[in-house]
């Protein structure tokens, strides 16, 4: 029979259809953002972003090498550049980490589901559902077939049974989805216990500042009035020297004045001249009144030359702990109307050059005039010696000493020495009155130039 132009142009329009149709879904793009193993994951992972306003889905795909993947995409776009162009903003925004534009394939879930779309019910089994048995008569075939067809269990795509264990492969991605996992529990961090004996780990001590030289201590010279005699009648590690002029720059005169170190003890008994000296071990002299011993800190190993008899010694720690020094001696004489100081303050590298010396001088100096009985002190004159690696200023002074008892102040002129040495810094004063004989500016100018420092 011969078909009719009518029947051939309705099969030809269905054709053309069909083809227009599979062109238009050919040249379509989506956005991928990501790609699961598990299906609850990929669906957790578009409902997010459904909540967020984006058109996703996911589409379930079989990828060679790496099995049942469940592909993560937003979005059916007319080109690849308007694809990838969105994908750009998802970025941008934080939605996704990463993305890749792929031809659009369909889906596996519809773009129109809601928002939150309810987990269907746990499958323990696949079990057809049959219509109930009936008695069937011939007439009833076509309404059985019918039945019969519907009977077909329709593959259901669910979660695994609860029964059946999913493993992930080692190598998966991680996942963006809202997908329960079990909660593990952090290991504790062993924090080692130091025992209560245990000493603390010693402190790195930055270079030395200035903070301790900068920070001098008052001196309080002892009034003329209040002399007393040595405490343990042993002038400490004294050397008698009988050398007549001043040892300024003669290492070789103070190596030969302690060199042997004999043991020197003072007499009760006092002449006008000054006491008696006994050499244990040795010959027993009277030295001449100018003659000069040898004071020694053995401790700090500092030392200077006073008149022997001059009285006094060492600091005693109460004193120490007063001025906050660590050394320190005064001596004194009535009848010179004389007395000296000397201060010890040990300080690492105090003979830096980065440390400015004459700002230290301003401050021991500052610190004197803050001593008792002395008014308005001021310096007269200045200078600096480099000897080696110590640093020598030498000062002169002047100065009103005021006598408890005295009914005015009496004008005092002193000579000082200040030494910044590896150990620390030595302050050697010897204050006198204006009025006093040119030997006793002799012996002033002796004591200063005899300190030495280790």
């Amino acid at each position: 029979m011969k078909a009719s132009p009518f029947s051939y142009l309705a099969f030809l329009s269905l054709l053309m259809a069909l083809s227009i149709n599979t062109v238009a879904q050919s040249g379509q793009y989506t956005v991928q953002v990501d790609s699961m193993t598990a299906q609850e994951a990929a669906e957790g992972k578009v409902q997010t972003l459904r909540s967020q306003g984006q058109q996703a889905y996911w589409l379930k795909s079989n990828v060679p090498g790496q099995g049942l993947r469940y592909r993560v995409r937003v979005g059916r776009f007319p080109s690849r550049v308007a694809a990838q162009n969105f994908g750009s903003r998802l970025k941008q925004q934080g939605l996704t980490a990463d993305y890749f534009v792929a031809l659009y394939e369909g889906t596996s879930s519809s773009l129109s589901d809601p928002v939150k779309k309810p987990a269907p019910p746990p499958v323990l089994g696949v079990t057809p559902k049959t219509a109930p048995v009936e008695t069937k008569t011939a007439e009833d075939k076509p309404a059985q077939r019918q039945r019969e067809i519907k009977s077909v269990p329709t593959p259901i795509q669910s979660p695994p049974p609860a029964n059946t264990t999913v493993e992930k492969p080692a190598n998966t991605p991680p996942t963006n989805g809202n997908v329960t996992k079990p909660i593990v529990a952090p290991q504790p961090v062993m924090t080692p216990t130091i025992p209560s004996n245990t000493p603390a780990p010693k402190s790195v001590t930055p270079p030395p500042t200035e903070s301790k030289p900068l920070q001098s201590k008052p001196l309080n010279p002892t009034p003329l009035d209040e002399v007393k005699p040595p405490r343990d009648k042993k002038a400490e590690n004294v050397v008698p020297n009988n050398s007549a002029a001043p040892t300024t720059n003669s290492p070789a005169t103070t190596t030969a004045a302690i060199a042997a170190k004999p043991e020197v003890v003072l007499d009760k008994a006092a002449t006008t001249s000054g006491p008696n000296i006994k050499v244990v071990g040795g010959e027993v002299t009277t030295p001449p009144a100018d003659t000069f011993l040898r004071f020694e800190e053995r401790t700090y190993g500092y030392s200077f030359e006073h008149p022997n008899y001059w009285n006094g010694g060492r600091l005693s720690p109460e004193e120490l702990q007063t001025q906050r020094i660590d050394a320190g001696a005064v001596f004194r004489s009535q009848e010179d109307v004389a007395f000296m100081n000397a201060i010890w303050n040990s300080l690492k590298n105090a003979n830096s050059p980065a440390y400015d010396n004459n700002l230290i001088v301003d401050l021991v100096i500052k610190s004197l005039s803050s001593g008792t009985g002395l008014q308005g002190l001021s310096e007269v004159s200045r200078r600096m010696v480099q000897e080696g690696d110590q640093i020598k200023t030498f000062v002169d002074l002047r100065t009103l000493f005021r006598q408890p008892r005295a009914s005015s102040p009496l004008e005092f002129q002193g000579k000082a020495v200040i030494i910044r040495a590896n150990t620390g810094i030595l302050l050697v004063v010897s204050f006198y009155s204006k009025d006093s004989a040119p030997a006793m500016i002799a012996a002033a100018e002796r004591i200063i130039s005899s300190a030495r420092v280790p």
